[in-house]
Parts: C-alpha cells; structure tokens; sequence
C-alpha cells in the first residue's frame, strides 16, 4: 500500500484553495457609522471575479451577533429589506452592493460603527472561498469610495 505524506497534502489542499479564491475582489467597500443604541448596520461593497461563477452565500464578523445579505425591494410602492440566500457572482462579473440595493446588514451590533474605523467582516462563497473585506466606516452624506479603491485583501479559502 501506498502511503500519502500529510505535509504534501495540506500543500496541495493550500494551493487548490489559493486558485480557488484568488480570482475574487472587494472593491470600494463602505459602512455608514452608526448612533451609540443602533443595534443594527449596514455596508456595502464591490466583489470582482476573475473567475469561474459562483453564489455569495452569506457573511460573518465579529462586529455583530448576525450578518446576513439583504436587499432593498420595491413591493406595492413600499421599499421593504429583505434577506436573500445567495447572490450568483458570475463568471468574469461583478456583485455591486449599493444603498437602495444588496448589501451586507450586521444585527446585534457588538459596538457601535464609528466613522474613521474600519469593520471586518468575511464573504462567504458556495465554493468554500471566503474574501475577507476591512470596510471603512463613512459619515451618512460623505461620498462613497470610488470604484477603484481597494480596502481588502483577495479571497482565502475555508476547511
């Protein structure tokens, strides 16, 4: 019997993840600082994909006690939140999470969002990739990044 030495299997599981995740981007990431009793927040970000297709599947951080993805839907002439299970990032596309759309929303906050500072928070794909974003909390009225920022790393991929 033939035996498989561990180490060269964690190197190949290494760098099957690396390929898997490094296709993906975050661009301009942004969060709206928050009153000191919110208990909930939002943020909002680009994510490229130089890659195959995939599905955003959900979130995480610790600036919360629950991320979700939401979007803003126009249903009988009221604009309501709503929870989505995924988000199709196509092949060579773009997610674009903007206010009045997508966007990331944070309930139970662990502290409040304060302009100046930045929330991490961790994008979950169908693939098992995960981008993690460090997004810059803004003033509400300050502009948003442009689109050709970049306030995170490319993607890792979870075990």
């Amino acid at each position: 019997m033939r035996t498989i030495f561990p180490a060269a299997i964690a190197a190949l599981l290494l760098l099957s993840g690396a390929a898997q995740a490094d296709h993906m981007m975050a661009k301009a990431p942004f969060a709206y600082a928050t009153a000191a009793s919110a208990r909930a927040g939002g943020a909002y970000v680009s994510v490229m994909n130089h890659g195959p297709a995939d599905r955003l599947i959900g979130a995480r951080s610790d600036a919360a006690k629950r991320v979700e993805i939401h979007e803003n839907v126009m249903t009988g002439g009221v604009m309501k939140m709503r929870k989505v299970d995924a988000i199709v990032l196509p092949e060579d596309g773009v997610i674009e999470m903007k206010p009045g759309g997508y966007h990331i929303m944070f309930m139970g906050l662990t502290q409040p969002f304060e302009a100046g500072a930045t929330v991490p928070v961790t994008l979950i794909f169908e693939s098992g990739a995960e981008l993690v974003v460090e997004t810059p909390v803004i003033e509400r009225g300050e502009s948003a990044p442009a689109g050709d920022s970049d306030h995170s790393g490319h993607g890792s991929h979870s075990d």
